[in-house]
């Protein structure tokens, strides 16, 4: 992995520092009595968003555990939650704080046809509560099948568009190759425009068309399309840093798979029905358009069966895990790092759970959360990073060194903050303590491997 640089300098001028505050891979309940959720969204400020599978948004604080008793939107008899379906994902309006509008995505069936449905509310003045008859259709796509019917919805944290991603319209295998049909939007990538309409006379598409969506001007792929080639991709999210986006697509037999779309490229083909993960699932079918993409991240189904798509990770404080990309899987509970390195992405696992966790999500401090389908109960995902410590005894001053349980780290040290040599190494997990002598270089620091 690609070593991380100093992260934490201890100078014996001037006294003692203080190690900033850290945190352990621990798991912390913060909220419970949910129904099936899917979705966890965060408000301005501290606040949590709950999406309900029924058809309820709910508002929950996290630090009290306390959830507001009035839903923020209640549209359970619209919602059609058979099978895969339900009131599966919520986003907030990139001009929320003036507008107050935000958005779902959730199924119905209209005269016996299934249906995705992306519709925008507006919140009632002062307070967090919205008008179930206020809802506006924006999208509307007929599905054919029962099951992946995908469901998140973000906005670009630098374009302001809204991404919405369809599965391949389901049964098993995508038998009709809809992922690699170009004028269906299904088993894409979409992106459109919420704050303009290209298509007034007709209801169901509520929208503009961005004019550097990849595919515009080209009359064989339908204008929304950014990024075909999807099976199923259970949560998506960006860095909002970078602007990157991180897409999880559930597997079919054999592999589940995560593909990272660099900030403001479309255009890319993720290769479903011809490829599951980077293998070959089905040799006959072939790409249609856009740029071949393989996934950066895969895992067997040994490990997990339905993965479940997280967060990258951008807490307020300094941290080694700042930047990666924190996902989980629904059928095995494990929860792991993505991170960059020196040899490409690489993926380590952070803790091994009984939780069927069905959506991750990120506070406004970064916080990383997840949600327990069966139980109904939110969780906060609580990341250790590495420890560099002065301490003080009756017989002098030592410093003390921890590593945490995934990271295996080294103690440099310095005279003049030029020139680092190693100290000691520790794998991860490990502790120790040094004396430190009259003589002691001023400066030291803790480096992860």
């Amino acid at each position: 992995m690609k070593p991380h640089p100093s992260l934490f300098a201890l100078s014996l001028l001037g006294g003692i520092a203080a190690a900033p505050s850290l945190f352990s891979h621990q798991i912390i309940q913060v909220g419970n009595g949910f129904a099936s959720p899917t979705d966890i969204q965060a408000t301005p400020g501290s606040g949590l968003l709950i999406v309900e599978r029924p058809g309820r948004v709910m508002l929950l604080n996290p630090t009290t555990e306390q959830t507001v008793e009035t839903p923020v939107l209640n549209i359970q008899n619209l919602v059609d939650s058979d099978g895969e379906g339900g009131l599966l994902g919520l986003a907030l309006h990139p001009n929320f704080a003036e507008n107050h509008q935000f958005f779902v995505n959730y199924t119905r069936t209209v005269q016996g046809q299934l249906q995705t449905v992306v519709a925008r509310y507006e919140l009632l003045p002062d307070r967090w509560e919205a008008d179930p008859q206020s809802g506006d259709v924006i999208f509307v796509a007929d599905q054919p099948y029962s099951n992946h019917n995908a469901g998140q919805l973000q906005f670009g944290p630098k374009d302001g568009y809204l991404y919405l991603a369809l599965g391949d319209g389901g049964s098993g295998g995508d038998p009709d190759n809809r992922a690699q049909d170009p004028s269906s939007l299904f088993g894409k990538m979409l992106r459109i425009d919420v704050d303009g309409d290209d298509f007034p006379a007709n209801d169901e598409r509520d929208y503009a068309i961005p004019a550097d969506n990849p595919f515009v001007g080209n009359n064989e792929v339908r204008d929304e399309i950014w990024a075909l080639g999807l099976r199923n991709p259970w949560r998506y999210s960006f860095d909002p840093v970078t602007g990157d986006l991180f897409i999880a697509d559930v597997g079919q037999d054999a592999f589940e798979e995560i593909n990272h779309q660099p900030d403001g490229v479309g255009g890319l083909n993720y290769g479903w029905p011809r490829y599951e993960g980077d293998a070959i699932y089905r040799e006959s079918a072939t790409l249609t358009v856009g740029t071949e993409t393989v996934p950066v991240a895969t895992y067997g189904h040994e490990f997990g069966s339905s993965i479940t798509g997280g967060y990258p990770y951008r807490p307020e404080h300094p941290s080694i895990y700042a930047g990666d990309y924190i996902y989980t899987d629904f059928t095995s509970g494990r929860i792991w790092r993505l991170s960059w390195g020196s040899e490409g992405w690489e993926s380590t696992q952070l803790r091994d759970t009984n939780y069927g966790i069905t959506t991750m999500g990120a506070g406004a401090d970064g916080s990383i959360y997840f949600a327990s389908f069966g139980s109904g109960t939110i969780f906060k995902l609580l990341l250790e990073d590495p420890t560099l410590d002065l301490v003080t005894t009756e017989t002098g001053v030592s410093l003390a060194a921890t590593a945490s349980e995934d990271v295996a780290v080294r103690v440099e040290q310095s005279t003049d903050l030029q020139a680092w040599s190693i100290w000691f190494s520790l794998d991860p997990d490990g502790s120790r303590t040094e004396p430190l002598s009259n003589d002691a270089p001023r400066f030291f620091r803790l480096v992860t491997e």
